[in-house]
């Protein structure tokens, strides 16, 4: 056995570090996750670090995602007992997967590490006794010779491949500026270009001598990397990180090259055996893709590239490799052959694995893409640091929408089969009849089988049929043959296509995983599609025709879904853009472009056999018919304007009469118009007439009449005052024109809606909305009580907290808070059991709505009791209201069962936030007292608060505050503190990436006080706009004076208030400031609410795209608890989502705020977002988020806030 020694390499940092050899094994073995599925698989390498694995058999379900951790277990030949890993996986590419050990029993890898030793070490007797020896002659040369020879053609691939890479990567990298819209990597890949030109000689040079000091070593040295690093096998030290990630992008590269030359390899083995007189395989074959492999690994770190830039050179190197080392094998043993070395000599390998069921492959990943990150998903947002552009087209983040569909579907799965069966009757309260919360732990999350509506399959165990992909294409054949009155997606895809398979094949087969995906991520997008505004009702029906054909292509292309430029994907989107009349409403020519369009749908959704040809002739047909409606619409657009501008000068010259205009006539509509005129809320109304005048010309709207159907128009032209808007049909002619105070009132009332992302392709925006959907429905389970279907109190009390913050209260119109408890709730449960119990409060739930208006929101806080608030009234109105329904509904309800009849009575307690506390506490304390109080009157009664002489004083209070803000801002006195923000890794948090600023005061005495109070008071008071200046101008001030202190906090983050959004000087002044300041806007980060940029898009947008110009970024605080919030995100250029701590504090304990953090995670890393997660205030709640991916925390688990002025007086 060949010495043992330890070799050291050197980072780009000038750190050394250990490389770690590998050893090629071909073990069966099986590896399971938590929730008890199982994978049959073949270990291929392993290093002290981890595994290579290839999946061998069809599994139950998809294999597991990254991030996942597994068990797996293997058996030595002629042992007793399997030996055992932990680990996690880190890579994954089709059937091959690169997992980690965590914690490895030491003694079971040592064991593996001598048998592979002991595979490769053993002579091969088959080799030998072949009995072939070169030809003795005049033709023949002696052994060293030939080996002479095989080196100088290996050498000429190594020049080859030393010459063209720098070349072929340049180019590529390009290619990536072409499609990253994000600065810090373009800078990455100018940067590398300059590299690659100046250091093309060295590289070549370093990748040329390390590849000849493989050559003539021969099978004497290791050929990829270097042995293990301690003398004492039995002390194996846990790899590096970086060490294993090294480690799997060579083994990844080696993998890729030999086994699309596999049978050429198996002859030259054998060849070069018979010449060297030992054992040659693929971890002794000085010729092999392992030698050019690491040799490039060597020399690649000289050049010192950032890591998006290395992913790339993998992607190039790994190409290159490929295509070079098949020729030299063939080069190789055709000389040999010639030369008499085994010429007969046939291998007859093994049928290569195939898995009926490979989770869909996804564009070229790069070669090393596990993250530094435990668990964490390679996804656009952290694409800067760990994984190249996509290939062919393909939108960010695109490779990953079949596993984050997957695993957004699986988290629902799991919610909804824990809830399944809960009560909410029990003395244990909404969550069931004694069910404990599980924690959730590392993995802890089940994964179920993929699917877009309906029931999960059964699990395929032995002798259960599972359906072919051409048993599935039968059936879809059949539904082209036999449409559907209705979409596929609208009827739940996979359950028609699992029915009718179970119609021609029998029950109780399964639809393999990887074909499931297809179907359901397919159903699941052309629902959106067909729920899409922004398309023409008409044009859905012709969509709808192509969605079997697209279903059946996307079984064979799996990429149709992920590239952006596929054909089938471009004909979707060319037809969403036609609009057209209905057929036969026009004449001649409208009629002629139906025919035209049905048979280009025809050719396509009567074809059997579909292809991408089929696709690429409709495409070119649709092309022609898009750029003739374009043509039209500007034409016409054109002459619209001419008209608009001639009548605009018009209306001036005749001092505004009105009496020969046509394109500029305005009919408002006098009951929308008297509406909007006796709304009771005037400043609402002024910031849509803000919201209106900021359109522009361009803009989508949706108009929806009470007799006419919905109509989507764009804003084609303004008036100069901004007073009259014209809007026309995508064939440019006028629709409608209306006043600015008209339209106003339109989007107040909701019958006019701005569309977003109208200029996307409508296959995006349904990408988009598909996942926007996934999240909803987690995010409804996290925040609705199961049994009822209400609000829980969580969630109540973030919307009672937020409008307490709002502010603005006023005896005559306030939000009121309604507490109510059923009073023989108690008998009833006990009497009649816990289901008649929980029939009751659903039954109850039904009556409560009854008496809500649309504006209030309903809650089931805990057992029998409800709350009702009502954002807009006055407690004599909502105590009236809530009596006449007792008398009326409530008294005539009977609860009924086993023959029995009960009555039901109720306790209401009401506060009125004019005269309620100041804090969320207490006005649910005051509520809840109310309600006792009229339970202890012998219920069936209501109790309105009425306001002591605590609550009195706590209004004096906030007077008291009012005078200490203004005072505070008069004379400069108040305080930033600032609280860091850090980078997760592997072993804990990084150096703080940023720190957001705090407000600090003082009392008289000079101690701190809680800003509670003073923020409530500003609040209340509007003097908000004026701290956030405030704020401005100090945190400004100080990373100017103290530039060089600014390591210790990586950068400030400042809070902006919505009330500054709002103030249109607000931007102007921000923007002063930064230019007189003259700091590093890089450093300075600006965080909005998600409330604040929900009611004001636009300009949310504008400010900050205004601000971005500058250097600055900017981060959305709060995210995850809006339903919208996906709906916006996308137009919303924030760099980082701050996800609400109320969903990241007790994640822990909470399955269902560990699935929204997950959602948000895994969708915002999608939409190319850096993902910042608030309240982290344990190490547990840190792994969990450490798993899931998030970039960076902030809480005490991180860093307490610091006074700003202390920041390197002592220590961090």
């Amino acid at each position: 056995m060949r010495e043992e020694h330890n070799t050291v390499q050197k980072t780009p940092g000038g750190a050394e570090r250990r490389a770690y050899r590998r050893y090629p094994v071909r073990l069966p073995a099986l590896y399971h996750s938590g929730d008890g599925r199982e994978w049959g698989c073949e270990i291929k390498d392993f290093c002290i670090g981890g595994m290579y694995l290839a999946t061998t058999d069809p599994p139950q379900a998809a294999p597991p995602g990254v991030g996942t951790h597994i068990t797996l277990n293997c058996r030595l030949p002629g042992a007793a007992e399997p030996l055992v890993f932990q680990a996690r996986i880190v890579r994954q590419e089709g059937r091959h997967c690169g997992i980690a050990f965590m914690d490895p029993d030491l003694e079971a890898l040592q064991r593996l590490r001598d048998y592979a030793q002991q595979q490769s070490g053993q002579p091969s007797s088959r080799e030998h006794a072949s009995g072939a020896r070169p030809r003795q002659g005049a033709d023949a040369l002696p052994r060293e010779a030939l080996l002479g020879d095989c080196r100088d053609m290996a050498r000429g691939l190594m020049e080859t491949l030393g010459r063209e890479f720098p070349e072929r990567c340049k180019e590529r990298i390009f290619d990536a500026v072409e499609q990253t819209r994000r600065p810090q990597e373009q800078n990455a890949y100018f940067s590398a270009t300059a590299v690659l030109t100046n250091s093309a000689e060295l590289f070549r040079q370093a990748f040329e001598a390390a590849v000849e000091r493989r050559l003539e070593a021969g099978v004497s040295a290791p050929a990829v990397a270097e042995p293990l690093p301690s003398q004492n096998p039995g002390h194996l030290a846990l790899v590096e990180d970086e060490v294993f990630e090294d480690w799997l992008a060579t083994t990844d590269m080696i993998e890729h090259a030999e086994s699309r030359n596999q049978e050429a390899l198996r002859l030259l083995e054998r060849r070069l055996s018979l010449l060297f007189e030992e054992t040659v395989d693929s971890d002794r074959n000085p010729f092999g893709a392992a030698t050019y492999a690491q040799a490039f690994q060597e020399a690649l770190k000289q050049l010192e590239l950032e890591h998006p830039v290395m992913q790339l050179c993998y992607q190039v190197f790994r190409q290159l490799l490929t295509e070079g080392i098949g020729k030299l094998f063939d080069e190789m043993n055709a000389h040999l052959v010639e030369h008499g070395v085994l010429p007969d000599l046939e291998i007859a390998l093994p049928p290569r694995a195939t898995n009926t069921a490979p989770p869909p492959p996804t564009p070229e990943p790069a070669p090393a893409e596990p993250s530094t990150e435990a668990g964490q998903v390679q996804t656009p947002a952290n694409l800067s640091d760990s994984e190249a552009p996509p290939e062919g087209g393909a939108p960010v983040g695109a490779g990953n929408l079949y596993d984050i569909f997957e695993r957004l579907q699986s988290l629902h799965a799991t919610l909804q089969a824990r809830h399944t069966g809960a009560a909410g009757a029990s003395p244990q309260g909404p969550q069931g009849h004694g069910v404990a919360e599980a924690p959730v732990t590392t993995g802890g999350m089940a994964q179920p089988s993929r699917d877009n509506s309906g029931p999960t399959a059964p699990s395929t165990e032995a002798g259960h049929l599972q359906y072919s992909t051409s048993d599935i294409m039968d059936v879809l054949s059949e539904l082209q043959e036999h449409p559907p009155s209705t979409a596929l997606a609208e009827q739940g895809c996979l359950d028609t296509v699992q029915s009718l398979l179970a119609a021609r094949k029998g029950e109780g087969g399964e639809i393999p995983a990887r074909e499931r995906n297809i179907l359901s991520v397919g159903g699941n997008l052309f629902q959106s599609l067909l729920q899409d505004m922004l398309i023409a009702s008409n044009v859905r029906r012709w969509i709808q025709r192509l969605e079997v054909p697209l279903l059946k292509l996307a079984l064979e292309d799996e990429n149709l879904f992920l590239d952006r430029d596929h054909v089938a994907r471009q004909v979707i989107n060319q037809i969403a853009r036609l609009e057209l009349y209905e057929e036969g409403s026009q004449p001649g020519a409208h009629n002629a472009i139906h025919r035209k369009i049905n048979r280009i749908l025809d050719q396509v959704a009567r074809q059997r056999e579909v292809s991408k040809e089929t696709f690429g002739q409709a495409k070119i047909e649709l092309d022609r018919l898009v750029g003739l409606q374009e043509e039209a619409y500007h034409a016409n657009l054109q002459d619209l304007r001419q008209a608009c501008e001639q009548e605009q000068q018009y209306l001036v010259a005749a001092g505004g009469s009105t009496e020969n205009l046509h394109h500029l006539a305005v009919r408002e509509d006098p009951r929308i118009m008297q509406a909007f005129s006796e709304s009771s809320q005037p400043e609402a109304l002024e910031e849509w007439l803000r919201r209106v005048h900021r359109l522009k010309v361009g803009e989508w709207l949706l108009f929806q009449g009470e007799k006419e159907d919905s109509r989507r128009l764009r804003l084609a032209w303004i008036t100069k005052k901004h007073d009259r808007y014209v809007f026309v049909n995508l064939r440019g002619l006028r629709e409608m024109t209306l006043s600015d105070r008209e339209l106003a009132a339109r989007m107040y009332e909701g019958t006019a809606i701005i569309l977003e992302n109208a200029d996307d392709p409508a296959l995006d925006r349904a990408q988009y909305n598909m996942l926007q959907n996934l999240h909803r429905r987690l995010l409804h389970e996290s925040t609705h009580d199961q049994l009822t279907g209400l609000l829980n109190r969580k969630e109540f009390e973030r919307i009672v907290r937020e409008m307490l913050q709002a502010g603005g209260f006023d005896d005559e119109r306030c939000p009121v808070l309604c507490y109510l408890d059923i009073d023989q709730f108690d008998v009833i449960n006990t009497r009649c059991g816990y289901e008649a119990g929980d029939r009751l409060l659903k039954e109850f739930c039904d009556l409560l709505r009854e008496v809500a208006d649309e504006e209030s929101v309903q809650s089931r806080l805990t057992g029998d009791d409800f709350a009702m608030l009502l954002p807009s009234t006055s407690a004599e109105e909502v105590e009236n209201h809530l009596e006449r329904w007792m008398k009326e509904d409530v008294s005539a309800y009977r609860f009924s069962h086993a023959g029995q009849s009960f009555p039901i009575t109720l306790s209401i307690g009401l506060v009125s936030f004019s005269h309620a506390p100041a804090e969320i506490t207490g006005i649910l304390q005051a509520a809840e007292n109310s309600c006792r109080i009229a339970r202890e009157k012998g219920g069936n009664q209501i109790h309105t608060y009425r306001p002591d002489d605590s609550t009195l004083e706590k209004k004096q209070e906030l007077l008291y505050w009012l005078s200490r803000v203004d005072a505070a801002l008069a004379d400069d006195s108040l305080e930033l503190r600032c609280q860091p923000i850090a980078p997760i890794t592997p072993e804990g948090v990084g150096a703080p990436h940023h720190s957001e600023i705090l407000l600090a005061m003082h009392d008289g005495e000079g101690q701190p006080v809680s800003p509670e109070g003073f923020i409530l008071a500003a609040e209340h008071f509007n003097r908000m706009p004026a701290i956030d200046r405030w704020v401005i101008r100090s945190a400004l001030r100080w990373m100017r004076e103290h530039a060089r202190l600014l390591a210790h906090t990586g950068g400030l983050a400042i809070n902006l208030s919505g009330r500054s959004l709002n103030d249109e000087t607000f931007r102007d002044f921000i923007l002063e400031q930064i230019r007189d300041s003259g700091v590093d806007t890089s450093l300075l980060c600006f965080e909005v609410t998600e409330t604040a940029g929900i009611h004001s898009l636009s300009a949310a947008s504008d400010f900050i795209l205004a601000v971005k110009e500058t250097g600055c970024s900017f981060s959305l605080d709060d995210f995850g608890s809006g339903m919208s919030s996906y709906g916006y995100l996308k137009n919303l250029p924030v760099d980082y989502l701050k996800i609400d701590g109320s969903f990241v504090r007790e994640m822990d304990r909470n399955p269902e705020d560990y699935a929204v953090v997950k959602s948000i995670t895994e969708i915002g890393h999608f939409m190319g977002k850096k993902i910042i997660a608030e309240y982290v205030e344990s190490e547990e709640v840190l792994a969990l988020l450490r798993e899931i991916g998030v970039d960076y925390a902030q809480g005490y688990a991180v860093g307490k806030p610091r006074l700003l002025r202390e920041i390197g007086a002592g220590p961090q």
